[in-house]
């Protein structure tokens, strides 16, 4: 059963097709990324996701039921453009925000607390949000975000305007998060963080999702037949599609495209010649998978 089921979305503005009839799901517990090249859709179909638009038709389904306002109430979202008052202090703000999602001051004051010790914030819990740096004021935004212990938890472009040591932060409390069950829909550019936080892909282009599915099972169906050897000693005559080779005095880094039929006669070969060390198939990454279906759709 998914956890979300967008069924046959459409959405219009002004003549411009939106969303074309858009299926897709997001399942319990796990992080799903979202992907697309800029103008796909995506924050079309994260507004919808929050209510915050309707779609002309299709349907949205929470756990095979319609969404309530309380299933409304239950998303934590942290959009791509962030929005902070900045005459209000960051204790301050934070209360207001988690008020909004339906909780009371009293017992807010202490996850407020937790979440500010986690993020290095506290010391500036009385500090107006205008005089925080950029990075800090995206910290007290996710933080917003979560606050309210949402079961699910749309995150636009988390990462953006972050240091590397501050990226790491928010990477690993976003697995704390999915590790205690929370359900996350990623929106991100950055493929790199496709391949250390998702389990799921839904890849939207003009519109339409063109691809879906488990991070790996994905990657598997775009390989290539390209295999990594790693070895020591001088590598024979090779009549192969040589697709990396990086030879040094303490060894080899041998990449070839192959036939399946042709590996077996590769290993025979390299360890009547050399001293072969390791083998494995190279799976492309989500970069390589994301430009093979963008530029097949185009």
């Amino acid at each position: 059963m998914a956890y979300i089921s967008a069924q046959n979305i459409v959405k219009t503005y002004d003549g411009h097709q939106a969303l074309k009839g858009l299926s897709a799901e997001i399942h319990q517990g796990q992080i799903t990324g979202l992907l697309g090249p800029n103008g796909a859709g995506k924050t079309t179909f994260i507004r919808i996701l929050n209510h915050i638009i309707l779609p002309d038709s299709g349907e949205l389904l929470f756990r095979e039921n319609p969404f309530t306002n309380e299933s409304i109430q239950a998303i934590g979202y942290l959009p791509e453009e962030r929005g902070l008052y900045k005459k209000m202090k960051v204790r301050e703000h934070l209360k207001y925000l988690a008020k909004l999602k339906g909780r009371e001051n009293k017992e807010i004051e202490e996850s407020i607390t937790q979440w500010l010790k986690k993020l290095a914030l506290l010391e500036w819990q009385n500090t107006t949000i205008e005089r925080l740096s950029k990075g800090m004021q995206q910290k007290v935004q996710f933080i917003a975000t979560v606050l309210h212990d949402p079961d699910f938890i749309i995150l636009d472009e988390p990462f953006t305007g972050f240091d590397p040591v501050n990226a790491e932060a928010i990477r690993k409390e976003i697995l704390e998060l999915k590790a205690k069950g929370k359900t996350i829909l990623l929106s991100t550019h950055r493929m790199e963080s496709v391949e250390e936080l998702c389990d799921h892909i839904i890849l939207i282009h003009k519109a339409e999702n063109v691809l879906s599915g488990r991070l790996n099972e994905l990657k598997e169906q775009f390989k290539e037949g390209v295999y990594e050897f790693k070895g020591i000693g001088k590598l024979p005559e090779l009549n192969y599609t040589i697709e990396e080779l990086n030879e040094q005095t303490e060894g080899y880094l041998l990449k070839l495209k192959l036939k399946e039929e042709e590996l077996t006669k590769v290993i025979a070969l390299l360890n009547n010649h050399t001293q072969l060390k390791g083998v494995r198939e190279v799976l492309p990454t989500m970069n390589d998978v994301f430009f093979k279906v963008v530029g097949r759709n185009e």
